[in-house]
């Protein structure tokens, strides 16, 4: 590895270019780190090789002990991210399952909280009612001019898209009693192109 190493960067003609510095020890090397951090928000390549060679001059200055419980506390930390990871991708997969079986939008995996499938599966159902009850409270409020169903007995009937707006559950029940009703409103929805 070269003896020199980026510091930070100058500005000119609106470009940023790196400026170089002999890094001898140690120490040097970690306030060269520091302000490459700084200059360039982590992101830059050469902060990566610097970060490299810092913990090759850490392991330089160790005792074989001192290495041997390094490298088993990096292999642990190592070892609880990809657990972690793997956890993440767990409770994911959850999420989409458990969405999936009570049909709420895929939206909700943001909403859902928990730490196993019991607690998901919990808040993911009070979701789900807390989501019936304003759809219906919508419907409702949309039917309150004309009756209790939707149409409200008047001469054009329940319009298609305020059963399609209900509850499934809801919607189901209401096109079992109007059966001849609905039959009638899909015909006109197809025909409006709905």
């Amino acid at each position: 590895m070269s003896d020199t190493k980026s510091t930070g960067s100058t500005e000119a003609a609106g470009e940023t270019k790196p400026q170089y510095v002999d890094v001898k020890t140690f120490t040097e090397l970690q306030k060269t780190l520091e302000a490459i951090k700084k200059a360039q928000a982590g992101s830059d390549s050469k902060v990566l090789d610097l970060l490299k060679e810092n913990e090759a001059l850490k392991k330089e200055k160790m005792t074989a002990q001192e290495k041997a419980e390094y490298e088993r506390k990096q292999s642990e930390d190592r070892i609880a991210q990809k657990d972690r990871e793997l956890q993440e991708r767990e409770i994911k997969l959850l999420k989409v399952d458990i969405i999936a079986e009570l049909e709420l939008p895929k939206d909700a995996i943001d909403r859902i909280r928990g730490s196993n499938r019991d607690e998901l599966y919990a808040d993911a159902k009070a979701f789900k009612e807390m989501l019936s009850v304003i759809t219906k409270g919508e419907v409702t409020k949309k039917l309150a001019g004309s009756s209790s169903k939707p149409g409200g007995g008047s001469s054009g009937g329940a319009k298609y898209e305020e059963v399609m707006s209900m509850p499934s559950d809801d919607r189901a029940k209401w096109i079992q009693k109007n059966r001849a009703e609905w039959d009638r409103m899909k015909i006109e929805a197809l025909k409006r192109g709905n």
